[in-house]
């Protein structure tokens, strides 16, 4: 039986051919995501079967999207626009447990390319974030994108549109001593630290440049969800505000080819405060948090929480919520998951960050989420949500894509029991 995913399967014929093969006479299919249930004596197999337009064809409906005045996304006509986002470096071949590198994007066959985001727009993803420059890529050589990158980015672009995913491209996964950076002429001239990445502004007129080759190509172009300035501009040498200010002007520079998308950054500090101070002084239009507890960088939440994966998660909460506090900006889960291989000595990982981090983040406000995992995950059975009427919503979308159970509460009082307390009044005030 074959039918598309959420709908009435139909019988459909096998035919078998010489050499041992069996043919599914499913005749032609529209694009889309379908099931498939095979039964053979007393088995019965499963499959997902992805197909997938043979033209390209660029994403119209909608338009590029916009921010509204609550803080959410819009599309140019109007409707609600919750980005599901995939964070990757690669093509990706992913398996029921771990996530595998397959190739760079710029390098992958198309076929590689159309059935990964084929999959992942099956479990939900509407947008996928990658590095434009990363590695023995180099698309920045020094101030200037690499000849063939533009072309690239352009024919990935009509890859992935017709299947309905937007892109979230990443000027650099790193600065200067990242992911290979060193060995560029032009920049090994002008930088002796990483601090010299922000302070140099000769480096900058270079930077700035690259921007420009890089985003005026597509400064109109509707699959394009939003720029990012840079993954995890962490403060280079103590100095904060001269990264803070870098940023700005990299937005400055893709504002001068390009008034039509938004423009975000993301910022992978110790401590709330730090990330605080990013969120105020960015002059981007979102910004989207990174948190991975498992980072290094996170060693004082750790030591707060112990062993107990549990705890661990009401500090990386609390952080959310100081997060989403905004201070004048919207602010986007713009990363999160297990990719850091850290779920051997906190096995609960494996559950909490592919999940909860993102129901979490709803909870605190976030439009939208990023992640390594989403809802689909065969694992989660049911979602419960207490929130806003925007967040319920959002989570109620993609549980209902995959058929799981969901339970809201929206826009009423959360009630729980407080146990034998000695003190309630500090209780009260916590």
């Amino acid at each position: 039986k074959l039918g598309p995913v959420g709908q009435e399967p139909r019988a459909v014929p096998l035919r078998a051919e010489a050499g041992g093969r069996t043919i599914l006479a499913a005749g032609k299919l529209a694009a889309g995501s379908y099931e498939v249930t095979l039964a053979t004596g007393n088995e019965t197999h499963r499959l997902r079967l992805l197909v997938h337009p043979r033209k390209p064809t660029a994403i119209t409906r909608g338009g590029i999207i916009k921010l509204a005045p609550n803080g959410s996304f819009l599309t140019q006509d109007g409707r609600d626009f919750t980005p599901w986002g995939f964070a990757t470096i690669s093509v990706f071949a992913p398996t029921a447990e771990v996530t595998r590198g397959a190739g760079h994007w710029a390098y992958a066959s198309d076929q590689a390319v159309r059935d990964w985001i084929a999959l992942l727009h099956a479990y939900g993803v509407n947008v996928v974030r990658f590095g434009v420059n990363v590695g023995e890529m180099r698309a920045d050589q020094g101030g200037h994108l690499q000849p063939d990158m533009a072309a690239r980015l352009k024919h990935f672009l009509d890859l992935i549109g017709p299947l309905g995913v937007r892109a979230l491209p990443v000027m650099w996964w790193g600065h200067y001593g990242n992911f290979d950076f060193k060995g560029i002429a032009a920049y090994d001239a002008l930088i002796k630290t990483q601090a010299d990445w922000f302070t140099n502004p000769e480096a900058l007129a270079l930077q700035q440049q690259y921007v420009r080759e890089v985003v005026a190509p597509d400064a109109t172009d509707p699959r394009i969800f939003a720029w990012e300035v840079m993954n995890e501009t962490y403060t280079a040498g103590g100095d904060r505000g001269a990264a803070i200010r870098w940023t700005n002007a990299i937005v400055q520079a893709i504002h001068e080819v390009d008034r039509n998308h938004l423009i975000t950054t993301s910022a992978c500090e110790a401590t709330p405060r730090e990330e605080i101070e990013w969120i105020e002084g960015a002059q981007v239009d979102f910004f989207n948090w990174h948190a991975y507890p498992t980072y290094m960088d996170y060693g004082a939440y750790r030591k707060q929480a112990g062993n107990d994966a549990i705890r661990e998660m009401g500090n990386y909460a609390a952080m959310m919520a100081l997060a989403d506090a905004g201070h004048g900006r919207v602010v986007l889960l713009g990363e999160t998951g297990n990719d850091r291989g850290h779920e051997v000595d906190y096995p609960e990982f494996k559950t909490l960050i592919t999940r909860d981090c993102l129901w979490l983040a709803f909870l605190c406000g976030s439009p939208g989420g990023i992640s390594w995992d989403a809802i689909a995950d065969p694992r989660v059975q049911g979602v419960s949500l207490t929130g806003s009427g925007r967040a319920g919503a959002a989570v109620a979308e993609q549980a209902g894509r995959h058929l799981k159970k969901v339970v809201l509460e929206l826009g009423g009082s959360d009630p729980f029991i407080v146990l034998g307390t000695d003190d309630m009044d500090a209780t009260i005030e916590a």
